[in-house]
């Protein structure tokens, strides 16, 4: 399953959940109805969680659910949790039409941050060598993106050295970051093509900081 898809699954869930929550209501006399407070809480977290890692801390979703949602220490009143249902349908339909502009790159990060991990695992059981080409694969195709996002193309697939100089060549990166770049990806070559006698163990240990490091910078 696409992770875009799993994101759309948890959003049907919560907007059912916060649905159900509505159609039984806590009747009070001489006042407005109010909401299960446990169940409330547990869904606006959940809604929270799921609209900060989709768009951001700065996008008008978060900061109006996470509003709406501090007001619920007051008592979770219907007329609140309803705005909180609302809210959580915008974002979905703006997730699901591509308005929200930094999801791509979030997901992105997301999956390349897995990838390091599965690297760094392969590195503490010694098998470096496997470690170096995952890591160099997680540059080349963040490079790759990067040159989608800025309109770089080339008549074939490119590896990472042609995409590095294009980068930098429009002022995406400095002139130091391109030589460490460079460094990472001969490093990446070695190691793919069976080079065993070209790096170390801390070679590999390096070059996975500086991978990380470049997906901070680039992908956050």
């Amino acid at each position: 399953m696409k992770i875009e898809q799993k994101f759309l699954e948890r959003f049907d869930q919560l907007i059912d959940s916060g649905k159900e929550i509505l159609q039984n209501p806590i009747k009070m006399a001489y006042a407005e109805d109010f909401v299960n407070e446990q169940s409330s809480f547990q869904f606006g977290s959940s809604a929270l969680n799921l609209i900060k890692k989709l768009s951001g801390v700065n996008n008008v979703h978060y900061q109006k659910f996470n509003y709406e949602f501090n007001g619920l220490s007051n008592g979770a009143s219907s007329e609140t949790f309803n705005r909180l249902l609302g809210i959580l349908k915008a974002t979905k339909d703006d997730y699901e039409n591509g308005y929200l502009s930094d999801t791509r790159t979030l997901i992105e990060a997301e999956i390349f941050s897995d990838i390091l991990e599965q690297s760094e695992e392969l590195l503490k059981k010694e098998h470096y060598q496997a470690s170096a080409v995952i890591a160099g694969c997680v540059l080349e195709d963040s490079l790759r993106k990067l040159c989608d996002k800025n309109n770089i193309t080339f008549q074939k697939k490119p590896t990472i050295e042609p995409m590095n100089i294009e980068l930098a060549k429009i002022g995406i990166y400095n002139q130091f970051i391109k030589d460490k770049v460079s460094s990472i990806g001969k490093l990446r070559n070695h190691a793919a093509h069976g080079e065993w006698n070209e790096f170390e163990k801390k070679d590999v240990e390096d070059m996975i900081r500086d991978v990380r490091r470049f997906m901070e910078d680039y992908f956050s």
